[in-house]
Order: structure tokens, then C-alpha cells, then sequence
């Protein structure tokens, strides 16, 4: 009985975590904040694209991506889908909509700083949202844990 009120806290602030966050059409438009060594770009792009066919079948799977990949994460993971089999529509000026082109499926991410060396990359594919997070380890970067899937 002692370990009630700790558990009634845990619980409180885990909601409170969730609640805090905004999600959904209001959510503040992603960000992109970039690892400073190519090659760990490359080593994150390729984590992320390994991942997708779990779900989304190469050759059969067109990504079309929400923002324009015009920073060097984003050149990476474009470049690492197309090899990896997919089709990938890169956004532009004229791509206004949210909506994706005739059977394509929206791919869009947030590559955020969480302090000095632990990084997190969350994939909007479709549905799905995908979170991992990477730590940076004398020039290298490295897994910080499993795949997490969000609702």
C-alpha cells in the first residue's frame, strides 16, 4: 500500500509527458537539426531507410516528402530510399498541399538535438510515426535504443 502514491505519480506525470506534447495538425511545423559529420548523417539516413520496408514495400512504395531536402540529413535519407528501391517525390514551391500525389505515401521527419551528444530522429511515414533515439560517441553515432512506434 506504501507504493500507491509513488505509483499514482509515475502515472501523472507519464500523462502529463504525453499531454505536453502537441501532436496532430496543430503540432509546430518540423525541424531539422543536423549532426555536424556527414558520415553520421549517412549512418542515421541509413538506420531510417533500413527500417521502412517493414512496412512499405520497395518498388511498390512512392515517398513523397513534405519539406524539400535541401539540407545535407535530407539529401542523405533521399538518397538512401532510392537506392534502397523506393520512388521519392521531393516537395517544392509549387507542392503547396499536404495531400500526397496519386498514390504516394506522405514521409516527413523531425532530426532533433535533445542535449550535446543524444539525438532523436522521429519519421512521419502514412500513418505511422516512427522514434529513435541516437547518441554520438567519440565521432561515431550509435543506436540509443529499439524503434518506437507512436499512434
Amino acid at each position: 500500500m506504501r507504493w500507491a502514491p509513488l505509483c499514482a505519480v509515475l502515472v501523472a506525470a507519464s500523462v502529463a509527458a504525453c499531454a505536453a506534447r502537441p501532436h496532430g495538425p496543430q503540432a509546430a511545423p518540423p525541424q531539422v537539426v543536423s549532426l555536424p559529420d556527414a558520415t553520421m548523417l549517412a549512418e542515421v539516413a541509413d538506420d531510417a531507410a533500413t527500417l521502412l520496408p517493414r512496412w512499405y514495400p520497395q518498388g511498390a512504395t512512392r515517398w513523397v516528402l513534405k519539406r524539400p531536402a535541401n539540407d545535407a540529413f535530407s539529401v542523405a535519407l533521399v538518397d538512401r530510399l532510392r537506392r534502397e528501391g523506393y520512388a521519392v517525390q521531393e516537395s517544392g514551391p509549387r507542392r503547396a498541399t499536404d495531400e500526397p500525389a496519386m498514390g504516394g505515401v506522405t514521409l516527413d521527419f523531425i532530426f532533433e538535438r535533445m542535449d550535446d551528444r543524444l539525438h532523436r530522429l522521429t519519421l512521419r511515414a502514412g500513418s505511422r510515426t516512427l522514434s529513435r533515439a541516437y547518441l554520438r560517441h567519440e565521432g561515431r553515432v550509435y543506436a540509443a535504443g529499439a524503434w518506437a512506434q507512436g499512434e
